[in-house]
């Protein structure tokens, strides 16, 4: 059915294989943010996009709340960081990030994560097999003796050593990122809420039936997963399962759209998210804006660089403009009424195009507001981050390198000219918890 706005959304184009495609670029994302927090009340990110995302970690939570905060005085950040921690408030991110390279149970050597905050591809991929093949005796008490701000510096002279120094560079980064937002979690600057349980893609509702695939070594390989619970550990370890096997490329395409779209509806019930959006994947750069365009029943027209101008407005010109128009946001985020996304996006588009041109009449005031008294200062090139489109994709399997060269490959493209304008509808779909 169709319906703009949601109370809770999920959307991995805040993912950190996403972040690091885009190298973290504030510009890629403070754009996207803003609009996704008009249409969303609830952006919900997962502990890893905070703890192993480039743009994330390379922002202070004091500029986030800046930039994306809600309200003209008392600013608020629109985000919930789900976590795997059940510890104490104030300590879940921190235990989060102990139990990011601690093995899970039956293991006895670390777990063979990406840390995607470290720029290079091959020194990326390299530390994560030293991970996977270094005993957990050697970290855990480490870890276990540190106090919760002294955690990310735990992490970053063991990863140093085992990198050799190669990564000095960024895990310095990463842990001033780390500790910043540590620290935020324990002074209430931002929501964080455990998640229950672990990641289950084994619903019925997701069920694959084997007549949809046309090989024997297809069936056979469903029933292996079926039969040994990976659908309760991480889907990376499935889409290995699906790589390791030979397949024709029919079965390994409707293998990976079922892995594709199970995890993401998985992922929107486990974090109660009314709505999730997946970065389509695909050879080409594919801007999810132009993915959603209906000719046939036009609803919302945007400018072609409302995102880049969006991302350009101060954030107390922001703040300000959630301010005036909280009350339809309201509306939007409970009962999603076209009109008033329409009216919304009017409005934006007005106060954004009185600010690059504050001589146009009736447009002073505005100007004044968002010109005046802002504080943050974010470049205006086109953005990688994707639109809100609210979707569960049913889309082929891809690597998160592949997305996120997807992701970059878009954010290379300029905008069409500013007169132009694009259609676009959106859907919706529930994610049923």
């Amino acid at each position: 059915m169709k319906r703009l706005g949601s109370r809770r959304l999920l959307s991995d184009v805040y993912g950190p294989g996403a972040q690091a495609g885009n190298n973290g670029a504030p510009d890629a994302y403070v754009g996207q943010l803003r609009f996704d927090a008009l249409l969303a009340e609830t952006l919900v990110l997962p502990d890893s996009w905070i703890l192993d995302g480039r743009f994330f970690l390379g922002t202070a939570p004091a500029v986030l709340l800046d930039l994306v905060g809600r309200g003209a005085h008392l600013r608020r950040l629109p985000l919930e960081v789900r976590t795997r921690s059940t510890a104490r408030p104030g300590g879940r991110l921190a235990d989060a990030l102990r139990a990011n390279l601690l093995p899970s149970e039956g293991k006895t050597t670390l777990n063979p994560c990406q840390q995607w905050g470290i720029s290079d591809t091959g020194l990326r991929t390299g530390i994560a097999a030293a991970l996977g093949r270094t005993p957990e005796r050697l970290l855990r008490p480490r870890l276990d003796r540190a106090s919760d701000l002294e955690v990310p510096g735990v992490l970053r002279t063991f990863l140093s050593e085992l990198s050799g120094g190669a990564a000095d560079e960024d895990l310095g980064l990463m842990e001033t990122g780390w500790r910043r937002w540590i620290e935020a979690e324990r002074a209430g600057v931002l929501r964080v809420v455990p998640w229950e349980g672990r990641l289950r893609i084994g619903h019925p509702d997701l069920s694959l039936p084997a007549e949809r695939l046309v090989s024997h070594e297809g069936r056979e390989l469903l029933r292996r997963i079926e039969d040994s619970g990976s659908r309760d550990l991480r889907t990376s370890a499935i889409a290995r399962m699906i790589a390791a096997t030979e397949l024709p490329s029919t079965d390994a395409d409707t293998l990976g759209r079922w892995l594709h779209a199970a995890w993401h509806t998985a992922s929107a019930r486990q974090h109660h998210a009314d709505v999730a959006y997946t970065v389509p994947a695909g050879g080409r750069a594919l801007n999810p804006l132009e993915h959603a365009l209906d000719h046939d029943e036009p609803d919302i027209v945007l400018i072609d660089d409302l995102l880049p101008a969006l991302s350009a407005l101060d954030g107390a010109g922001y703040g300000r403009f959630t301010h005036l128009h909280a009350r339809r946001l309201a509306r939007i985020w409970n009962d999603g009424d076209v009109g008033d996304v329409r009216r919304l996006v009017a409005d934006l588009t007005e106060t954004l195009t009185s600010v690059r041109n504050p001589r146009r009449t009736g447009s002073r005031a505005w100007a004044a507001i968002s010109l005046a008294a802002g504080s943050s200062a974010v470049a205006t090139a086109p953005l990688a981050a994707q639109g809100p489109v609210a979707v569960i994709a049913t889309t082929a399997l891809a690597t998160v390198a592949s997305l996120s060269a997807g992701v970059l490959s878009y954010s290379q493209q300029a905008h069409g000219g500013a007169g132009r304008r694009r259609v676009l509808r959106y859907l919706r779909r529930r994610a049923h918890p």
